[in-house]
């Protein structure tokens, strides 16, 4: 007997098409509220399996092209009948929509709203038959609670109660009033004169005109005149040698990551965005932060550009979030650069607060801080999202379709731009390489022979051997003809003979380029270049498939160079190939980061051990 749906109780039911109503209003689409109010009871099921389901008969469905599965499932249960597309069709537009809330912006709570926005229809009554219209009004209330049970609103309980404490804690829902004190301190000057810039452009307040090489963290006169909030530390209080936050920021740098250029400049980044809060929001020093700055902090990360420009005035920001936000591609020595390009994820802020911490257990052993503040928040500050895993490595891969859909037009050999993107693709899916380890390679990073191989520097400095399988050779063979680099020219650079031809890179820009002749580019693609390069080809493929495959053209528009890597791994998974394989192959110093990707394969484990237990029966 096939199972066309699973039962699940009518309030469950209910309470999960109220959940999805709430998070259309908070991501600001109420033409969604018409579809979830729908009653899925009232779908009537068809006789017969639907496409989806029929596919998941079979092992390799992602080989099979939508029409081939057509005609399979015609031959076996005849055409479509009109419940069939009823049906089809409203899973469509669940997915379309699933897909819209997903990508979309929610509107955090706030204590003016209406508690019928935000709350359960049967809690929400409760409250507004208690005269609690707005959640401001409800956190009043319950800080005022005398008793666990919340006498206050009858039918409320003790439970409900709790769940409703612990619930806005997390939104950060508080009151603000005249006999509270103001959730930030005011602050006596005014920053807008100064604007935000990088720290490249800071300057120290001692050791005129010293660089820290690596970091790119110069030692220049401020042109903001920010000396006057820049505060040293005390002469030789300190074991690190630093003279304030700045050079201690390089000096970590430095010491954590001395020859990684892309761990730099992720570090860089993050501590960046602190050092400029603590001196423009909080006029501060990272000496004097206490949790409750570091709680505040949390709250800024998650808050940045989620919020409109009354909301964050309204929760006491001093600058306007939208002179934080810039676009990545400004320099980071011009007016346009901002230290954020949107609003982060939540893992993002998760991984943010855990680099942070590392740096203040640095600057705790260094006698720089007195106690490592950020080791006083809950463990929970620092934990990624449950589900962030499968979000990761699932979610963030293409399929076979997708994959093949990528590469099919692409030509080698002639064309030098498209033949450098079919490079890229190969060298991400094909090998699963990162985006820093394709733009490290050189000549010399090539072991011809029967099958190529790659040598690879990897994270932390760690050098490991990667299979070149034979479509990313014949694109890497491609792409050199195309710039005007012969086969014997490769094999040669690659034999170690000529120091010079070894180094050469193998992924190249447009610079050093003769004017006269075809004379192949001699600079290598800087990290900027390749992420402009391949999100501009993934725009052109998802234009191409808005009118037939949307859900695949907003699913392209998102991805980026990790998606390769991710889909490596899942699809070599996926076909056998053993885990410790794809462990060496990826650079994981575990298994286990490596097992991560086994998610993708949750459905036909539960097929085959099913299947087992059948035959054991």
């Amino acid at each position: 007997m096939r199972i066309t749906r699973t039962s699940l109780p009518a309030p469950r039911v209910h309470w999960i098409r109220e959940t999805l109503i709430a998070e259309a209003l908070s991501a600001g689409h109420p033409e969604l509220i018409g579809l979830f109010r729908r009653n899925p009871g009232l779908v009537k099921d068809a006789d017969k399996p639907s496409l989806e389901e029929f596919a998941a008969r079979f092992e390799h469905a992602d080989a099979f092209s939508e029409v081939e599965l057509m005609e399979l499932y015609n031959e076996e249960y005849g055409q479509a009948n009109p419940a069939e597309m009823r049906k089809a069709r409203l899973q469509a537009r669940l997915r379309l929509a699933f897909d819209l809330l997903e990508k979309s912006v929610r509107k955090l709570p706030q204590a003016q709203d209406p508690v019928g926005q935000w709350l359960a229809p049967h809690l929400a009554a409760h409250l507004l038959a208690a005269g609690l219209v707005t959640l401001g009004a409800v956190r009043a209330a319950l800080d005022q609670r005398k008793t666990p049970r919340w006498e206050v609103v009858p039918g409320i309980g003790e439970r409900w109660a709790n769940r409703l404490v612990r619930w806005m804690d997390d939104q950060v829902i508080v009151i603000m009033s005249h006999t509270a004190p103001d959730l930030l301190p005011a602050v006596t000057s005014n920053v807008s004169e100064f604007g935000i810039v990088s720290i490249d452009r800071l300057g120290h307040i001692s050791r005129a005109g010293q660089k820290f090489e690596g970091v790119m963290l110069e030692a220049s006169p401020s042109p903001l005149g920010l000396q006057s909030i820049w505060t040293p530390y005390p002469a030789c209080n300190n074991r690190i040698g630093s003279n304030d936050d700045k050079e201690s920021i390089a000096l970590w740098i430095r010491a954590v990551a001395p020859d990684n250029s892309n761990t730099q400049r992720a570090y860089r980044r993050i501590a960046e965005r602190l050092l400029l809060w603590c001196r423009l929001e909080r006029r501060t020093t990272f000496s004097e932060l206490k949790v409750e700055d570091c709680i505040h902090y949390r709250t800024w990360l998650t808050d940045m550009g989620r919020k409109t420009t009354e909301e964050w005035t309204l929760a006491g920001w001093k600058i306007p979030a939208e002179q934080w936000i810039g676009n990545r591609v400004a320099q980071r020595d011009t007016a346009q650069w901002r230290p954020f390009e949107g609003p982060l994820s939540k893992g993002s802020v998760s991984q943010d607060l855990q680099v942070i911490r590392s740096f203040f257990k640095y600057l705790d052993t260094g006698r720089v801080v007195d106690g490592n503040v950020w080791a006083l928040m809950g463990k929970g500050s620092f934990q990624k999202p449950f589900g962030g895993r499968e979000e990761q490595f699932v979610a963030r891969s293409f399929t076979l379709t997708q994959w093949r859909y990528l590469i099919a037009n692409l030509a080698s050999g002639t064309d030098e731009f498209e033949s450098r993107i079919l490079l890229i693709l190969w060298l991400g899916f094909g090998c699963g390489l990162r985006s820093a380890e394709m733009l490290s390679l050189t000549f010399g990073s090539i072991r011809t022979g029967d099958t190529w191989r790659l040598e690879v520097l990897g994270k932390g400095g760690k050098w490991r051997t990667v299979t070149c399988p034979l479509p990313a050779r014949n694109a890497l063979i491609g792409y050199m003809q195309s710039i005007g680099i012969s086969l014997e020219y490769i094999v040669r650079a690659s034999s170690g003979l000529d120091a010079r031809m070894a180094a050469e890179p193998i992924l190249r820009g447009q610079r050093g380029r003769r004017k006269e002749g075809r004379e192949a580019p001699s600079s290598g693609l800087s990290y900027s270049q390749m992420f402009r390069v391949l999100k501009a080809y993934l725009e052109s493929r998802a234009v191409a498939l808005d009118a037939t495959d949307p859900v695949s053209a907003a699913q392209l528009r998102t991805a980026s160079g990790h998606w390769l890597r991710h889909s490596f791994a899942t699809r070599a998974l996926q076909n056998g190939v053993p885990i410790n394989v794809v462990q060496k192959a990826l650079g994981h110093s575990s298994v286990s980061t490596t097992g991560r990707y086994l998610t993708a394969e949750a459905e036909h484990m539960d097929q085959e051990l099913e299947r087992f237990a059948a035959e054991s029966s």
